[in-house]
């Protein structure tokens, strides 16, 4: 059937003879689209000179002086349809506009029309892209590639010159000429990243693509405060979308501004800095992002201070066109604060099976629990103290799991203040279709907040007298409204018993799922990962799963959660302006597993297993064991820790180790092996102030074997009096340590430093009375645009004093090279030479300097120089200088580090690979 037959209207004979003598004509249909128009009832095909029609048409369109590439075109000025000479002057939407252009063509030209259209590239939905692309999507993203995305440019178009210079060409003089906009300045750059989200797929049929192009095109010029832009499309290619900006338009600026915090929280520092410095002021360009990000400050401020009682009394934005002003009144009360009530710390007992907050059955004792706490009942709410209990709690690894609840008053007592989603902070200026604020009306002489004319179109404003007309029927209208019961009345239905036993078994059912294990899973069919990489992480888990089996867990639909008795409820908490918080641990025997396989320049390749009992007792204490193996060096540590004051912040921790260890590479060194055993005892205090103290005991002993001729142990700078000699050494120490970034993993600025003393004599089981000094500092300073730019230094020193510097033992003297000390020379391969043999220097001296540059986010390149040595008293040894480039990528668990490096200062220069993963501090 036809359109008018599924309409239920009948056509007449002589209406169905002249519809099939139209569709019966051939139409040669081209791929561009226009809005320019063919005369209504006249066939183009049968004019005397469709080419030269068709010529007119196209000069019409701007294309650009040398430009043939076939063009679609929507040309909108905020919806509206641009005027011209053949147009309707009534607003009203015309199907022309979205409607294809005849074309006359011979059978020739469609013939190479056809072929050429069907080289054209078709869009994939999985792009095999080069061999690098095809790699990376093989390894982690199962071998599926993202589809891919329309390249958008962005033209800015100028009236043609027609000055008497240019008078060469008349036809050229007619043609605007088309400019590369700037993509860095709005509204281009919102614009090209709204377009640029279109995948090639979708715009495949461009014509029916170009309505939803339009108004997202719009929709981010009025984002960033351009309502007044007329723009127009086209695709050049498949994979292409040119914007025409015909006419930019002037922005929309703010031309008042009132933000108003009332309340409790209005004579509060922090709102009052708000207050005076909440975006946009007056005199800038309207930005619906900035606008959104200020109210949800306003009112992530109020949570993160405990004002419940938020609400809006105003929050609106009058865009006055076509004046391009924007009038904003954000008036804002805060209520008051809420202050804490108690803590309540509970777990549940497996005896009842009942939650209970009985101190003795909590998992770890509960006045060890009290001390993470930096707050009393009473004192004003504050978030982050919240946050920091959680974070802290977690830190200790006492429990399998934490849940530190802060109950609030109903949502439904403020509702008006809750951060809805069209407040949240975005990132990006990009606006998608219908994403504009709710809260901003526009339209011409809109009153503050006196109509409901939210978006309205300027093309249905013909004027300032039509507009208030529209305004006052508007009010009228509603001001007469009125709303009849029964229309708002519930609708009353009845089932029989038979549903009804039904929907309450799914409302029974629905309740019992809901009440499950967050990590419930329904579909118990086990996931496989696909790439490389989740295959790999896939057998580890496996082995893991072997060498710690977890018991099987089986769940019981028809369970019912236990709750905690005489529970506070919210409504409680809002009358009485106090916020309880509920703290569920669990423990359940918690450890962790941890094997690895790494490399270093150093070490070469190393092997790591370790296990950690993170709860021993009710006490607090901590247990582990680690083993290491690597070419060079083999070592066992089985270690220990109670709180002392503090389960984070004041810990006394022990150590005991035993490690081979060969040492046999670069000049001066020697065959040597040592087999040492070393205990260790400290107290590792932590401040709020950044400075971290440490109280220590260790002790060493070293058993020393060389394969160096009897005849020349004379030669080393070890006292070899046996085959196999021993070395000792008992020191007590104390150190202090600060650390400022601004960020942990990655820091961009800050600075660390450190001093320490250790000390020992020859009557407590040290070979000779000593005394060992160490200090160092290094920083870090970013600047420039995105902070590109980086430098980076430090320099690290230390002295060692004893009566007879021989007998101090040798894995104790100073030794200087490797990846955190003189890049371009071996681990630990530098100091003074005595018969040609290294001594170990008495005296450290090192310093770095480098310049790192950003030149892909994340990725960085780098310059850098190392200078020092390890010296004898006298610095009479030589001064090594490294030099080299690098590479810095900030992953996810610090700074990747990859350097090659050279020291400068040798007749045969080395060159080094360098490889290391940590903070550059």
């Amino acid at each position: 059937p036809n359109n008018l037959e599924t309409l239920n209207r009948a056509q007449t004979p002589e209406e169905q003879a002249q519809t099939a003598e139209i569709m019966a004509r051939p139409i040669e249909v081209s791929d561009s689209v226009s809005s320019g128009r063919v005369d209504d009832g006249a066939d183009i095909t049968e004019q005397n000179n469709p080419e030269q029609i068709l010529a007119q048409q196209d000069n019409r369109s701007v294309t650009g002086a040398d430009d043939t590439i076939a063009e679609a075109q929507i040309e909108a000025s905020d919806g509206e349809v641009a005027d011209d000479q053949n147009s309707d002057q009534s607003g009203d939407l015309n199907p022309d506009d979205y409607l294809p252009d005849y074309q006359a063509q011979d059978n020739a030209d469609a013939v190479a029309e056809g072929v050429t259209q069907a080289n054209n590239s078709k869009p994939l939905a999985r792009n095999e892209g080069g061999i690098v692309k095809r790699l990376y999507n093989r390894l982690f993203n199962g071998g599926v590639a993202a589809l891919p995305r329309v390249e958008t440019t962005v033209y800015l178009q100028q009236d043609a010159d027609r000055s008497p210079n240019n008078a060469t060409n008349d036809a050229a003089q007619g043609t605007p000429r088309l400019i590369k906009a700037d993509e860095d300045i709005q509204p281009i750059n919102n614009i090209k990243a709204a377009i640029d989200d279109t995948t090639v797929q979708s715009v495949t049929d461009f014509t029916a693509a170009l309505p939803r192009l339009r108004e997202t095109a719009l929709n981010a010029a009025k984002a960033v405060g351009y309502y007044d832009i007329t723009l127009k499309l086209r695709q050049p290619d498949a994979n292409s979308i040119d914007v025409i900006i015909e006419k930019l338009g002037e922005p929309v600026t703010v031309d008042s501004r009132i933000v108003d915090v009332r309340g409790e929280g209005a004579e509060q520092a922090e709102f009052k800095t708000l207050e005076e410095t909440a975006l946009p002021a007056e005199g800038d360009v309207f930005n619906h992002r900035v606008y959104k990000n200020s109210k949800a400050a306003l009112e992530a401020l109020s949570r993160t201070y405990g004002y419940f009682d938020e609400n809006w009394l105003n929050k609106s934005v009058d865009i006055i066109l076509p004046d391009n002003k924007a009038d904003i009144s954000l008036v804002y009360d805060t209520g008051v604060r809420y202050d804490f009530d108690d803590v309540v710390f509970f777990t549940y007992d497996e005896a009842t099976g009942t939650l209970t907050r009985d101190p003795d059955k909590l998992p770890v004792e509960l006045p060890l629990l009290r001390q993470l706490l930096h707050f009393e009942a009473g004192d004003p709410f504050y978030r982050p103290d919240v946050t920091k209990l959680s974070n802290d709690l977690a830190a200790t690894r006492y429990f399998n799991t934490v849940n530190v609840e802060s109950l609030l008053p109903p949502d439904e007592l403020s509702a008006g203040s809750t951060l809805a989603f069209d407040n949240t902070a975005n990132q990006s200026d990009n606006v998608e279709d219908g994403d504009l604020d709710s809260d901003v009306k526009e339209g011409a002489n809109v009153g503050a907040g006196d109509t409901d004319l939210i978006g309205e179109s300027r093309d249905n404003l013909s004027g300032e007298e039509d507009n208030s007309e529209v305004v006052a029927e508007s009010l009228e209208a509603n001001s007469g409204a009125t709303v009849d019961a029964a229309d708002i009345a519930p609708i009353e239905f009845q089932v029989d018993e038979q549903t009804q036993n039904k929907l309450q078994e799914v409302k029974a059912k629905a309740n019992r799922l809901s009440s499950l294990p967050n990590d419930r899973v329904l579909d118990e069919k086990d996931e496989k990962a696909e790439n490389f990489l989740g295959k790999i992480s896939d057998s580890i888990s496996n082995i893991a799963e072997k060498i710690f089996p977890e018991e099987e867990t089986v769940f019981d639909e028809d369970f019912v959660p236990p709750t905690l008795a005489n529970r506070i409820t919210p409504e409680e908490v809002f009358e009485s302006k106090k916020v309880p918080l509920y703290v569920f641990v669990s423990a359940d025997k918690p450890r962790d597993a941890q094997i690895g396989l790494g490399y270093g320049t150093d070490t070469d390749i190393r092997a790591t297993a370790k296990i950690d009992y993170n709860l021993v007792n009710r006490q607090g204490y901590q247990a582990g064991a680690e083993v290491e193996a690597s070419r060079i060096s083999k070592n066992v540590t089985v270690y220990g820790s109670r709180p002392w004051k503090h389960p984070l912040n004041d810990k006394l921790e022990a150590r005991l180790t035993y490690e081979e260890e060969v040492i046999d590479q670069g000049e001066g060194n020697f065959d040597l092996s040592t087999n040492t055993v070393k205990a260790a005892l400290a107290r590792n205090i932590r401040k709020e102030s950044g400075w971290n103290r440490r109280y220590s005991v260790r002790y060493r002993l070293d058993e020393l074997e060389t394969g160096v001729d009897d005849t020349k142990l004379e030669d080393l700078p070890v006292r070899f009096t046996s085959s196999r000699p021993t070395q000792q050494a008992l020191l007590f120490g104390y150190g202090i340590n600060k650390t400022d970034v601004n960020n942990a993993i990655n820091p961009t600025s800050g600075y660390r430093q450190y001093y320490g003393i250790e000390a020992g004599a020859e009557s407590l089981l040290s070979d000779t009375d000593l005394a060992i000094v160490r200090a160092g500092v290094s920083g870090i300073y970013s600047f420039g645009e995105d902070d590109k730019h980086q430098v980076l230094g430090g320099f690290n020193t230390g002295y060692i004093w004893a009566d007879d510097f021989y007998e101090v033992p040798y894995k104790l003297r100073f030794f200087a090279g490797g990846d955190q000390s003189i890049r371009g020379y071996d681990y630990e391969s530098l100091s003074p030479l005595e018969n040609g043999y290294l001594t170990g220097g008495q005296i450290l001296a090192v310093g770095s300097a480098e310049y790192n540059y950003e030149f892909r986010p994340g990725f960085r390149g780098a310059l850098f120089t190392d200078v020092g040595n390890a010296y004898d008293k006298d610095f009479k040894t030589d001064t090594k200088v490294g030099v080299g480039v690098g590479i810095r990528w900030a992953s996810p668990v610090g700074v990747v580090r990859v350097d090659v490096a050279a020291g400068v200062t040798e007749d045969s220069i080395p060159v080094r690979l360098h490889f290391f993963i940590g903070s550059p501090l």
